[in-house]
C-alpha cells in the first residue's frame, strides 16, 4: 500500500512540474525532449471498464456452475451403482488395499483406473468418505472445467465475449451438469485433457518444451483416469510430431510413464 502511495503522489508531483515547465515557456527536463519508446504510463489504465465486466461476468458463470453442480448434491439425483463402487474403492485405498470385494492384485480393477480412486481418497481424508464428499468432489471438477473452457477458448479465438459464450454454455449445459452431479471419474478426465490441449497448443505456437512436458503430463494422468483418454494419444503424438517429432519421441515417453509405472 505505501508502494502505490508512493507511486501516486511521485506521478502527480511529475505532471504538476511538467505543467509548471510548459507554462513558463520551458520544456521539460531541461529543455530537452523527453522521448519515451513505451508512451507516457500515467495515461495508460492499468484496467478498463471492460476488463473488469468481462471478469464479473467470468466470475458470475463459475457461481452458476457452482450452484448447478454443487446444491444437493448428496441426494439430487438418486444413487448410482457405480458411485458405489468408487466409494468402497476409496475406503480400500484408505486401507491402503486396492480391492474390491474378494477381488484383488488387479491392474483394471472393475475398469477403475487409479488416479480419481486415489484423489477421492485423498478428499475423504478431510470431508470424510460419503455420497456428499463424493459428489462435492465431481462438481468442484465440473467448475474447474468450465473455467478451463474459458481459458482455452480465450486463448484460441482470442475474443472474450467468445469465451464467456462457450463458459456459459458449458456451465448450463443439461448433460454436462447431471454428469458433474454424479461422480464419475470422466470429471477428473475433462479438465486434464483440457490442460493437455491448451498446454500442446501453446507448445506448438512457441516451441517451449516446458509446455510439451506440461501436455505429456496432463494426457499422461489422463490416461490413469479413465481408458477414455488412450482414445487421444495417437492424435497427440501426431500434433506434437508435426512440430517436432525428436521433441515427440521424449513427451509420447513422459507421457507413458505414469500408466507404465502403474502397470509395471
Amino acid at each position: 500500500m505505501a508502494f502505490l502511495l508512493g507511486r501516486y503522489y511521485t506521478t502527480v508531483a511529475g505532471r504538476r512540474r511538467r505543467a509548471n515547465q510548459a507554462g513558463n515557456g520551458r520544456m521539460p527536463d531541461g529543455g530537452r525532449p523527453s522521448i519515451s519508446l513505451a508512451g507516457p504510463r500515467y495515461n495508460r489504465p492499468m484496467h478498463t471498464k471492460r476488463d473488469w465486466f468481462d471478469g464479473l461476468a467470468l466470475v458470475l458463470i463459475l457461481l452458476l456452475a457452482a450452484w448447478l453442480r454443487l446444491a444437493h448434491a448428496a441426494d439430487n439425483p438418486g444413487w448410482f451403482s457405480d458411485e458405489g463402487t468408487q466409494l468402497e474403492l476409496a475406503r480400500q485405498a484408505l486401507h491402503g488395499r486396492a480391492q474390491y470385494f474378494a477381488i484383488t492384485q488387479s491392474t483394471l480393477l472393475f475398469s477403475r483406473l487409479p488416479l480419481f480412486t486415489a484423489v477421492l481418497a485423498a478428499a475423504a481424508r478431510l470431508g470424510g468418505l460419503s455420497m456428499t464428499t463424493l459428489r462435492l468432489l465431481s462438481g468442484s471438477l465440473g467448475m474447474l472445467t468450465v473455467g478451463l473452457v474459458y481459458g482455452l477458448a480465450r486463448w484460441g479465438f482470442g475474443r472474450r465475449p467468445l469465451a464467456l459464450l462457450a463458459a456459459l454454455l458449458l456451465a448450463v449445459y443439461p448433460t454436462a451438469v447431471l454428469y458433474a452431479r454424479f461422480g464419475f471419474s470422466y470429471n477428473l478426465l475433462a479438465p486434464l485433457l483440457l490442460g493437455a490441449i491448451w498446454s500442446l497448443g501453446m507448445y506448438r505456437r512457441d516451441g517451449r518444451a516446458s509446455w510439451l512436458a506440461l501436455s505429456a503430463l496432463c494426457l499422461g494422468l489422463g490416461t490413469l483416469t479413465d481408458l477414455l483418454a488412450l482414445a487421444f494419444v495417437p492424435v497427440w503424438l501426431l500434433v506434437a510430431a508435426a512440430k517436432n517429432w525428436r521433441a515427440a519421441v521424449w513427451g509420447g515417453l513422459l507421457l507413458a510413464l505414469p500408466l507404465g509405472t502403474y502397470t509395471a
